[in-house]
């Protein structure tokens, strides 16, 4: 399989849904997906690697204070914390030892870790972690993709605009119809409550509208009142 190359403008996966997005992974190797995390998600495997490596060998050398709830040992915070700097782990006052075994790819919340990996990890275990990080790092992707289109496409762009005109324009005089609007749609409603999106011919009308206001009023003389 070739390198993991992402170009905004190809749009791959923006309109993949969450399903499709997993099996992407199926296509690369747990290398090329390093790789590819490294790149798009910034992450260093490098150092992960190093790190884990060297506390495999010697988290026999680090004192333990009985075990976890899952007998994985509970290891002294003076020690871990040596052991951490020695090896060029920075350990801030506000975090525990503990904590600073753990490697986030990308970070959800402070109890929630599911794209983390951790130094007492297995390989099994790290390897599943990659995978639900590549899957991430590909809806992150799309959802670049999904700017990048909306920033590209005129009806998303002309939506835009019309969605500032009447969120922002209250005091100029609205179009002769009942429309519904949001960020990112505009909508025109039926006397039934039943509505349909503006087509691009219509928001182009909607734009010309409020732009011949704009400069209407622009060309208005203000008036000359001094003290």
């Amino acid at each position: 399989m070739a390198k993991f190359v992402w170009n905004v403008e190809e749009m791959k996966y923006r309109n993949m849904n969450d399903f499709e997005k997993k099996f992407v992974s199926d296509g690369y190797t747990l290398e090329e997906q390093q790789e590819a995390l490294h790149e798009y998600a910034n992450f260093d495997f490098d150092k992960f690697w190093n790190v884990y490596k060297k506390f495999q060998q010697e988290k026999s050398t680090i004192k333990s204070q009985g075990t976890t709830w899952d007998g994985s040992p509970r290891y002294n915070t003076n020690s871990l914390k040596a052991w951490l700097k020695r090896n060029g782990v920075n350990v801030p006052s506000y975090r525990s030892p503990q904590e600073c075994m753990r490697f986030d790819i990308y970070y959800v919340s402070s109890w929630s870790h599911p794209y983390s990996l951790w130094l007492t990890m297995d390989t099994k275990e790290i390897n599943e972690v990659i995978t639900h990080s590549f899957t991430r790092m590909i809806s992150n992707l799309a959802d670049k993709e999904e700017s990048w289109f909306k920033e590209h496409d005129e009806y998303s762009i002309l939506t835009k605009e019309v969605n500032y005109y009447l969120s922002n324009s209250v005091n100029l005089p609205r179009p002769n119809c009942s429309l519904w609007h949001n960020s990112d749609i505009v909508e025109i409603a039926n006397d039934d409550n039943s509505t349909r999106k503006l087509t691009l011919d219509e928001l182009k009308l909607l734009s010309d509208y409020y732009h011949r206001i704009e400069k209407a009023i622009e060309a208005v003389e203000k008036p000359n009142i001094t003290f």
